[in-house]
């Protein structure tokens, strides 16, 4: 009986907490002005990440472009991350679709805030990457990437993470 319950418990805390991260909205008139307003806004990064993961894919819907603008002002103008973007890597991940770099920052960036600002480049690059698989595989409609896709297989075979890391900038 404690186990029907306990699952029971768990299908409706999890049901509910997947509606929420579908429902997720880009914030309206927000500011990103200084450290404080980077603060105020982390929690929606994440959030959006979120989003992106489960949401098909559809690069000219309103939300999309409103989740990708307000991912890349929040990463392009935050202090507390950097982000090293390599044109390698980005020529990869998001030639077919340019969209997906919006995408990667908003994974990396996610990754940084929830680790409180300690992951190294390495593991926000594969939060980033793995943003775009999932992405990628949610797509509305697809067209086939074959780069993307051999980097998908890299990652199911763990060969990813050394394949970044040769092409990371040296520091």
């Amino acid at each position: 009986m404690k186990n029907i319950f306990l699952t029971i418990f768990s299908f409706f805390f999890f049901s509910s907490f997947i509606t929420v991260q579908n429902s997720w909205n880009p914030p309206k008139n927000y500011v990103l002005k200084d450290s404080a307003d980077y603060d105020l806004y982390a929690s929606d990064i994440v959030a959006a990440a979120s989003w992106m993961e489960t949401a098909k894919f559809k690069p000219s819907d309103t939300k999309w472009m409103q989740a990708e603008k307000f991912a890349f002002q929040w990463g392009n103008g935050s202090p507390k991350v950097s982000i090293a973007l390599t044109e390698t890597l980005m020529k990869e991940a998001c030639k077919k679709n340019k969209e997906f770099m919006f995408v990667f920052m908003c994974g990396y960036c996610a990754n940084d805030i929830v680790t409180q600002y300690n992951a190294s480049d390495l593991n926000n690059h594969l939060a980033g990457y793995r943003l775009i698989f999932k992405v990628y595989q949610n797509a509305a409609k697809k067209s086939k990437d074959k780069k993307l896709e051999k980097l998908i297989a890299m990652d199911n075979k763990n060969e990813l993470s050394e394949y970044i890391e040769a092409r990371l900038p040296k520091q």
